[in-house]
């Protein structure tokens, strides 16, 4: 039986954990290792490392995958499961942040802390990968109709006007990918706000979130109150 992975405390307040995915093909297994990264540094002599944030929706906690580390096995939630083995390169280790794994869930004191600096977490991350797994509800949000027009006036006017066909241009997976409940939730749409850079991703396609324009859009429709959570 494979042992579980004990989280060491982070013992400051300047720290935060990195997920180092592991190279591998699709069938792969997930591997990865943690390592501990002061968040906030001013030193002169000091270089940050680069990595990106993940912004998704958990999904069912009752369904749950591991990841493999050389300390043990870490169980994470099916869906972030799902958007670490899209996510993951072929031939060279990827930096990322994801909640799920780089917070100790068991802690409820390191969890209350991370939240509170979560919003410079994403600040801080070289872009936010709006990871949009393929589960599609029914109902539709505020959000996504407020985004849906603006979505498409850019893909067939900004885009098709400039000559080439942008990837996602194809209405049905656009209707798609804005069915899926990424849209219905406050919370991971304030990650998108405060990130310096976007880019959505959907089954094999990812498309710069720049091109949208969708950020003063969707400032001008949340409730102040919700905004205040991450600022």
């Amino acid at each position: 039986m494979a042992r579980t992975y004990e989280y060491t405390p982070l013992g400051n307040g300047n720290d935060i954990r990195l997920l180092v995915l592991s190279p591998g093909s699709p069938a792969d297994p997930i591997e990865a290792c943690l390592r501990k990264f002061p968040l906030y540094n001013t030193a002169i002599q000091y270089k940050a490392i680069e990595y990106e944030a993940i912004s998704y929706v958990w999904g069912s906690t009752d369904e749950c995958e591991t990841v493999s580390t050389p300390q043990g096995t870490i169980n994470i939630p099916l869906s972030l499961h799902r958007v670490l083995r899209r996510l993951r390169f072929r031939h060279q280790d990827r930096i990322l942040w994801a909640d799920a794994v780089c917070i100790n869930q068991r802690d409820n004191e390191e969890k209350s802390h991370q939240i509170t600096i979560m919003g410079d977490i994403y600040r801080r991350a070289s872009r936010t990968l709006v990871c949009l797994t393929d589960d599609a509800r029914p109902a539709r949000s505020l959000v996504f109709l407020w985004l849906y027009p603006v979505i498409i006036m850019f893909l067939s006017a900004y885009k098709l006007g400039r000559g080439w066909k942008p990837t996602m241009f194809r209405p049905l997976l656009v209707e798609k990918a804005l069915a899926q409940s990424w849209f219905t939730r406050i919370w991971v749409v304030q990650e998108y706000l405060v990130s310096k850079k976007c880019t959505f991703v959907f089954l094999h396609y990812e498309w710069d979130a720049d091109l949208f324009e969708t950020v003063p859009n969707v400032r001008q429709n949340l409730n102040p109150k919700h905004m205040a959570v991450l600022s």
